[in-house]
């Protein structure tokens, strides 16, 4: 697998918002203890010569290791806290973990860490109707240009079936292969991603990179799992695609962009268009719509209901943005 990081700035950097820096400052006499505390662990475990494991004195690993490894273990106990604080002493509302970026990291001194966060970005919407029935009229034209190419397919199929010239797979003889008609609800679905792939150009809400970096991360760690299902090695699918390690993180960061930010553009019309989810809403989904399995799995967990809810909402948006 791939080092997972990736810069999506240099690929859309009108898109790409800066992170929220936050300084989280450490006094030393809350440090001293847990540097203090680690230094006795470290030493405890280390191996030097002329000593008998777990016999190494504090202050001979110290000098042995340097104050690099101690420091950095002592930050695994006083840095979240740190953090917890500085958040709200600043009024942030994290969506993600932080970043962290050592500013100053000193014995006998406070120590002082950088942290990027993302922040929840500020959606101006302005007439999104306006762009939604422009949508709307551009998905017409859509749907009619394809079902002029079925049409004419299908004719082609009928006269190369009366010609005898069809190519049946062994197995499937009598079988109708004719291009079909567009159902309802593939209409529906062209329309509606029409109609947010406009307000993707009109809002162009800027998302912060860490929200995008986490994004590309998840999406690097799926397609992981999936290759070593099919046993098939990350060079191997590279070399398939034809495609660089650093090709596939941006077109991955893109992706990863804009469905950031059509999410956030849902939840915007959601708030604008006055539309909820009530509680009964979500038990009539539950009892009706998920197996019993899932929910004695997962039962009443907020986190659960939550994904539950916000489907939900999306589908009232999506439902709405059609019905424009």
């Amino acid at each position: 697998m791939p080092k997972k990081t990736t810069t999506p700035e240099q690929e859309a950097p009108a898109l790409i918002a800066p992170n929220t820096k936050i300084t989280v400052t450490i006094p030393w006499e809350t440090a001293k203890p847990a540097y203090e505390k680690a230094r006795n662990k470290i030493a405890g475990t280390v191996k030097i010569a002329g000593f008998r494991k777990g016999k190494v004195p504090a202050d001979v690993a110290e000098k042995m290791l340097g104050a690099g490894q101690i420091i950095e273990r002592a930050l695994e106990d006083v840095l979240p806290e740190a953090y917890i604080k500085a958040v709200k002493k600043a009024d942030k509302k994290p969506l993600t973990q932080p970043s962290f970026q050592a500013v100053s990291l000193e014995v006998g001194q406070e120590w002082v860490v950088e942290a990027q966060i993302a922040e929840r970005p500020e959606i101006t919407l302005g007439d999104y109707k306006k762009t939604v029935k422009e949508a709307q009229k551009a998905a017409v034209q859509e749907i009619e240009a394809r079902e002029a190419e079925i049409k004419k397919a299908a004719a082609q199929y009928e006269k190369d079936k009366k010609d005898g010239k069809l190519k049946v797979e062994p197995g499937h003889e009598g079988h109708d292969h004719s291009p079909k008609p567009l159902t309802d609800d593939q209409k529906k679905e062209i329309t509606l991603q029409t109609i947010y792939q406009g307000l993707l150009e009109t809002v162009k809400p800027q998302i912060p990179e860490l929200l995008v970096r986490h994004e590309v991360e998840y999406d690097l760690d799926q397609l992981g799992r999936q290759l070593q299902a099919i046993q098939m090695t990350f060079e191997q699918y590279l070399q398939r695609r034809g495609m660089s390690q650093e090709q596939l993180t941006q077109q991955m960061a893109m992706s990863a962009l804009g469905r950031i930010q059509l999410v956030f553009i849902i939840d915007a019309i959601a708030e604008a268009a006055k539309l909820e989810v009530s509680d009964a809403e979500v038990t009539k989904y539950i009892d009706e719509k998920v197996d019993p399995s899932i929910k004695a799995q997962y039962g009443a967990s907020s986190e659960y209901t939550n994904m539950i809810r916000q489907t939900l909402l999306r589908q009232k948006v999506a439902d709405s943005l059609l019905a424009n």
